[in-house]
């Protein structure tokens, strides 16, 4: 890996507040521009603003690869991501929930005990509710966050590094702020940019370096575009010990950042066990600390590799 990533492992892996952010940020623009790269940063978004760090020419780009840089809070279970198996990730996502709603009963039946009236127990619930939404997005942040998403976000800085000056005119890269709270650095981006990007094939790195199985989740309008490059670039492993993976979107679940574009690949590194098929786990939690650097040496020679085939 560059000296880049190395430090970014090292000194960064904690981006969610708003100083971490920037430290970030400024740490970025000063590596890249000892590399020759230039680095702007864009800020969008109404109510929560976002800023999202872009380098190179969007308007000319034939390809752009976004990851996002902020990082989640510190849970006491992990974020399980199960995307072909939906029923399990369905009931995985209610299990989290379900210590809620046993409270906001207990709550309920208390209150109504007391005081004799449901509105108590109402506005107790919402505030059970509103901590709980606290705690999920904005509480004590993660201090390990290798795969979710400094492998992301390294993934992005290999790439660029290891493209020569005509790849580095066909592509652009884009940080997103603030896709922990709801895909918001993307959606600003997307809004900003939206005559400019048409029908640009997006690559979004999230989660790359636990698992020996690379998914790239392609949508509709990316298979029709970009079938024949996607499957050369990434269907091969390139002598890598890795397992491409390419499925469809429309049969996928992998929420991130590359929702937000009418033409995507989601990209994440996968493990797989029998009765639950492809899964994600560790990360938001203590735990997200794996980094398999040949996840990102085989993405970063693939990218390039499709950077070369699209005119």
């Amino acid at each position: 890996m560059k000296e880049i990533s190395k430090k970014i492992i090292e000194n960064f892996q904690t981006r969610k507040r708003k100083n971490q952010k920037s430290d970030f940020t400024d740490f970025l623009i000063s590596e890249l521009a000892e590399n020759g790269i230039k680095v702007r940063v864009e800020e969008g978004g109404s109510l929560i603003k976002s800023r999202n760090i872009i380098v190179g020419n969007v308007s000319s780009a034939s390809v752009i690869f976004t990851a996002h840089y902020d990082t989640a809070p510190k849970f006491p279970f992990p974020n399980f991501i199960t995307p072909k198996n939906l029923p399990l990730y369905i009931l995985y996502q209610l299990l989290l929930v379900f210590p809620l709603f046993l409270l906001c009963v207990f709550v309920s039946f208390c209150s109504v005990a007391v005081f004799d009236s449901v509105l108590p127990a109402y506005f107790l619930c919402c505030i059970l509710c509103f901590c709980f939404i606290f705690i999920m997005m904005l509480g004590k942040e993660n201090r390990n966050t290798v795969n979710d998403n400094t492998s992301g976000v390294i993934t992005l800085c290999e790439i660029m590094l290891h493209m020569n000056e005509e790849q580095l005119e066909k592509a652009a890269f884009v940080f997103f702020d603030n896709e922990e709270i709801g895909l918001l650095g993307s959606a600003a981006f997307a809004k900003i940019h939206r005559r400019e990007l048409g029908n640009k094939l997006i690559i979004n790195f999230d989660c790359v370096s636990d698992g020996d199985t690379v998914m790239f989740v392609v949508n509709g309008k990316a298979r029709k575009g970009y079938a024949a490059h996607i499957s050369s670039a990434f269907g091969n492993n390139h002598g890598y010990e890795i397992k491409p993976y390419i499925t469809k979107a429309l049969t996928t679940v992998y929420p991130s950042d590359q929702m937000n574009f009418p033409v995507n690949i989601g990209v994440a590194a996968l493990k797989r066990k029998k009765y639950v098929g492809y899964y994600l786990d560790k990360i938001h939690t203590k735990h997200d600390t794996v980094l398999r650097e040949e996840n990102i040496a085989y993405l970063t020679d693939s990218s390039i590799k499709l950077t070369d085939m699209i005119s």
